[in-house]
């Protein structure tokens, strides 16, 4: 009797080192892969959004410069520049 359940302890120990071996670095491959997924999602969209605010600010340059205050141009300009660099680093 004691054989018996010596040996079904040692299959249950063995069926757990084989679902750790086999399921979970499948399970982990899945998460990386969503978590990568998820880097390069918000990275689009953090580029889309410095493209729209650098449409923005070029409007707001064109409007600065139509009502001749040239020091908002300017200093727009200077904020256009950073974010063109910022789009050209992405």
């Amino acid at each position: 009797m004691i054989f018996f359940l010596n040996l079904l302890m040692f299959i249950l120990i063995s069926l757990a080192f084989v679902f750790m071996a086999i399921c979970i670095p499948n399970e982990y491959t899945k998460i990386n892969k969503r978590i990568d997924n998820l880097f390069a999602n918000q990275r689009t969209m953090y580029k889309y959004h410095l493209l729209s605010l650098l449409a923005q600010m070029r409007n707001s340059k064109t409007l600065a410069i139509m009502q001749e205050d040239y020091e908002i141009a300017n200093s727009i300009q200077k904020n256009i520049e950073t974010i063109e660099n910022e789009i050209e680093r992405l």
